[in-house]
């Protein structure tokens, strides 16, 4: 039971981690866009 839920939960972190990254990646690019003044 313990073991099937850790694999749940490790699957679901396995899914969602892309997303995270990819937010962390992308709004700093945005707001670097959205203001050219601040490099």
């Amino acid at each position: 039971m313990a073991g099937s839920a850790t694999f749940g939960v490790a699957q679901l972190a396995l899914a969602l981690a892309p997303w995270a990254w990819l937010r962390l990646l992308i709004h700093p690019s945005l707001h670097r866009a959205r203001d050219p003044r601040r490099l």
